[in-house]
């Protein structure tokens, strides 16, 4: 049986998580994985470790939409959906928090779709 992760949620930072919506501007975003191969390999394998394949399968294809735009030295976060406001995502809304060997990384999963990866403490991205 896969383990589950036992920790609550840890406290998220104060990121607006802003974006204007693809759909709306007819715009087509890249996959993360065009930009960040090793990082999605990583949550391919933390999503496994977790017990969530099928999040490990979704976020291999999910959207590049921008950087989150908090301002914060230690956030690497990546928008991957659009989000109306500053508000909380609302019904349908799960946090999935992973083990990474080095700082945090966690999900906004709305409705099963992965919709946020939030990416804090740790190096700049390559």
């Amino acid at each position: 049986m896969p383990r589950r992760n036992p920790v609550a949620p840890p406290t998220r930072h104060a990121c607006p998580h802003q974006v204007t919506e693809g759909s709306r501007t007819g715009e087509r975003y890249p996959p993360v994985r065009e930009r960040y191969p090793e990082l999605v390999a990583e949550l391919v394998r933390l999503l496994r470790d977790e017990g969530e394949p099928e999040l490990a399968v979704a976020v291999r294809d999910v959207p590049y939409h921008g950087a989150c735009d908090c301002g914060d030295d230690f956030c690497r976060s990546i928008r991957t959906a659009g989000r109306p406001g500053r508000g909380p995502y609302g019904e349908g809304h799960r946090c999935v928090p992973l083990r990474p060997d080095q700082g945090m990384l966690n999900l906004d999963v709305v409705h099963g779709r992965i919709a946020f990866i939030e990416i804090l403490d740790r190096p700049p991205l390559r």
